[in-house]
């Protein structure tokens, strides 16, 4: 996200913008922060009108289902992911447990699916929820991809990210009903 930020910065004032500019909160890795810029800055009214997808994607970029994931992944990116340091080193840790909270993510997806709910019911042993939980979480990753994907090719960021498709050109490829379906090398080879 904050290399989309640059490259819109780029493209309305033809530098990139320094360090102290981009808007990363006060630890960094405020999410929610940078992806409201993104939706303000990149979402152009003229992008948005033109292009149906925009539209479609800049919903879901809205959506509560994306902030409450978003949030979660910005939570550990800020500071969750020193939780067990500060157990460790006998510090009151400054957030909720990552573990406690991803179980809430998780469950939060399960309760949508009645399905799902009588398997926790009955004790899931076969770990059936989490094989169909976890394809829902990668999925909902990959449409957020996607749309902030399709800004490097038919959105307003400008020429200079064109260049860059190659790195995300997966992600535009992607369809709906592949989302969570998709096998990616776990060495971060390619798609």
């Amino acid at each position: 996200m904050k290399v989309i930020l640059c490259f819109r910065a780029l493209e309305v004032s033809g530098q990139y913008p320094g360090s102290n500019v981009l808007p990363c909160g006060r630890k960094g890795h405020d999410l929610n922060l940078l992806l409201g810029k993104i939706k303000e800055e990149c979402f152009l009214d003229r992008y948005v009108e033109k292009i149906p997808v925009a539209s479609e994607d800049l919903e879901y970029l809205k959506s509560d289902e994306l902030e409450q994931f978003v949030s979660t992944l910005s939570s550990f990116g800020q500071s969750a992911r020193y939780y067990f340091l500060e157990v460790v080193v006998g510090r009151e840790p400054e957030t909720a447990n990552p573990e406690a909270v991803w179980k809430q993510l998780e469950t939060s997806i399960a309760l949508g699916r009645p399905d799902l709910i009588r398997l926790i019911e009955q004790g899931d042993r076969t770990g059936k929820v989490g094989q169909v939980v976890r394809p829902v979480i990668v999925g909902k990753l990959e449409r957020w991809a996607r749309a902030l994907s399709r800004l490097f090719t038919i959105g307003q960021i400008g020429d200079e990210a064109k260049r860059y498709v190659g790195y995300i050109g997966g992600f535009l490829r992607l369809r709906d009903e592949q989302f969570g379906q998709t096998q990616y090398d776990p060495c971060g080879r390619g798609l």
